[in-house]
């Protein structure tokens, strides 16, 4: 997944769940269950479509430019459950369901289509070299991702324009990876 877009939403999404280690764990099971739904779905559809990626990618930076304002409004429609009494801020497992729904409900779509991509890859690059190189670069840039976004880009453009800018980032993936 796109580093940058997981930082800066978790930041707009702590914010408006306010800074718990509740809502830590809520956002974090929402990206890994996407993560999770993704590299089943790459896995399937890479044996019904094996040019499908070039489809994905598009999809998944049209799907973060989606989800980006519903990031930012999290805050507004976590309020508007809480006067209707769906989500509250107690702690306990029924509370906690409501809100991770909700989160799991707006980034679902683009972590799960981001998580297509690494198994994807992964697959097309069975050789435990080019599978050692993928790594590498995985984790090179998503750490180079996380640390550009929390360090660089969301002090200086904020929350949306540095997604925008992730998204942007996926764009043009797809389209080096169509060529």
């Amino acid at each position: 997944m796109c580093s940058s877009d997981l930082v800066s939403w978790f930041r707009a999404l702590r914010a408006a769940l306010q800074a718990t280690t509740e809502s830590f764990a809520i956002i974090l099971a929402s990206f890994l269950m996407a993560l999770a739904l993704g590299g089943v779905l790459a896995t399937r559809l890479r044996e019904r479509a094996p040019r499908a990626l070039g489809v994905l990618l598009p999809l998944a930076a049209l799907a973060v430019l989606c989800a980006t304002p519903a990031v930012e409004r999290a805050d507004l429609w976590l309020a508007a459950g809480r006067e209707w009494g769906v989500t509250q801020y107690w702690v306990s497992p029924a509370a906690a369901a409501p809100r991770l729904l909700f989160v799991f409900a707006v980034v679902g779509i683009p972590a799960t289509l981001l998580g297509t991509v690494f198994p994807w890859l992964l697959a097309e690059h069975g050789t435990t070299t080019g599978a050692g190189r993928l790594y590498a670069m995985n984790t090179i840039g998503s750490v180079a991702g996380a640390l550009l976004a929390g360090f660089v880009l969301l002090p200086a453009l904020g929350a949306t324009v540095t997604s925008w800018l992730a998204a942007f980032a996926v764009l043009l993936a797809a389209l080096v990876w169509s060529r």
